[in-house]
C-alpha cells in the first residue's frame, strides 16, 4: 500500500523540520483539495447519470468525457 498524499506531505514537512503550524496548513489545503475532488466526482457521476437517460448533445458528451479524462488522472494518478 502507498502512502497518501497528506502522508507523503505531512513526511517531507517533518524531514524539513517544519513547524507544527506549517504542517496543519499544508494538511488543510490537502483536504480542501481532496474534497473539491470528491464534489467533482459526484457531479460528474450525477451528470453522467442523466445523460443515460434524457438525449444529450454530442458537444456535452464529449465535455462530460473530458471531465471524467481529469478527474481519472487525478485519482490514478496518470496521464
Amino acid at each position: 500500500m502507498t502512502p497518501t498524499q497528506k502522508q507523503k506531505v505531512r513526511f517531507i514537512l517533518r524531514a524539513r523540520r517544519s513547524s507544527s503550524a506549517v504542517v496543519a496548513v499544508a494538511e488543510a489545503s490537502l483536504a480542501t483539495v481532496d474534497e473539491a475532488i470528491a464534489a467533482l466526482a459526484r457531479s460528474i457521476y450525477q451528470r453522467g447519470s442523466a445523460s443515460t437517460h434524457v438525449a444529450t448533445s454530442g458537444s456535452e458528451i464529449r465535455n462530460l468525457k473530458g471531465y471524467v479524462d481529469a478527474l481519472l488522472v487525478e485519482l490514478l494518478e496518470v496521464g
